[in-house]
């Protein structure tokens, strides 16, 4: 079967004019075979009636969700949440979104390959799935060298039982090599299991499925959450390499700085 996930961009929904997003979603067919999933942009609501209290709030919250997008966790997590009451083992998953909307599924594709889909009735595990991704830390590159095993000189004894060492002075550099790995295996390991990226790997085996997206089309992806630009969810802008198949739809002529493309740069996905 198919899955597809379409979340639409900021003040956005169906209406008289519609984005991409919409224009795609009534084109879909929707029956056993392929499921669909629709969420409007950040700052859509239904309006009640202007004379009652409930409308005024509604403004306030409007005008806050538009400049703070208080409502980009939600929507993200209920597409989420969608995806882990209906997928099933061979089920292809397609995403699509427009401007902030675009930057949420991008987000919700990483989030499915660092921890994962859940399995079917832990949604209370959510919120903290999200948190556990969001808290992401990059691997550096000098914690990547040091995993690599050390190179062993000709005639030394490594630990995977090499020929014994020839001379009484390498035997001495060895066991003072090897006492000195052994003093901080200890505390390296405890960090190293107490850490975002190993909790994130520990969760996922616990908890989750392992899937990955099959296909992520995005418009004009944006990631400005509110007035601040300087923070992006991990995953997002380093490369789509956990999607089998991204593609990227960016406008000519958008020039608003509030609205300045979120690009993804590099990335080879698994085959499709």
């Amino acid at each position: 079967r198919n899955l597809v996930i379409c979340i639409d961009g900021t003040s956005n929904q169906f209406g008289i004019k519609n984005t991409n997003v919409v224009e795609l979603y009534s084109r879909l067919i929707k029956d056993e075979n392929q499921l669909t999933f629709y969420n409007s942009g950040i700052g859509t609501y239904a309006k009640p009636s202007w004379r009652s209290w409930s409308y005024f709030k509604q403004v306030i919250a409007n005008k806050l969700d538009l400049a703070f997008a208080l409502r980009f966790e939600n929507i993200m997590l209920s597409a989420y949440a969608w995806l882990v009451d209906n997928y099933q083992e061979g089920d292809r998953i397609f995403m699509f979104g427009f401007s902030r909307g675009a930057y949420q599924v991008c987000a919700l594709a990483a989030m499915l390959d660092t921890v994962g889909l859940l399995h079917k009735g832990n949604d209370g595990q959510i919120p903290f799935a999200y948190e556990l991704y969001a808290a992401s830390e990059p691997v550096p590159e000098s914690e990547a060298k040091q995993s690599l095993p050390p190179p062993v000189a000709d005639g030394v004894e490594d630990v995977n039982g090499a020929p014994e060492s020839p001379t009484a002075a390498q035997g001495t550099r060895t066991e003072s090599s090897l006492a000195r790995r052994e003093q901080k295996s200890l505390p390296e390991v405890e960090a190293q299991s107490s850490g975002p990226n190993e909790m994130q790997k520990r969760f996922k085996a616990t908890f989750s499925r392992d899937v990955k997206p099959h296909f992520v089309g995005a418009w004009d992806t944006v990631s400005s959450v509110g007035f601040i630009r300087d923070k992006t969810l991990p995953g997002t802008t380093d490369g789509m390499g956990h999607v089998c198949l991204f593609r990227h739809a960016l406008a000519m002529h958008e020039y608003r700085v509030k609205f300045l493309p979120e690009y993804v740069n590099g990335g080879h996905g698994p085959s499709a």
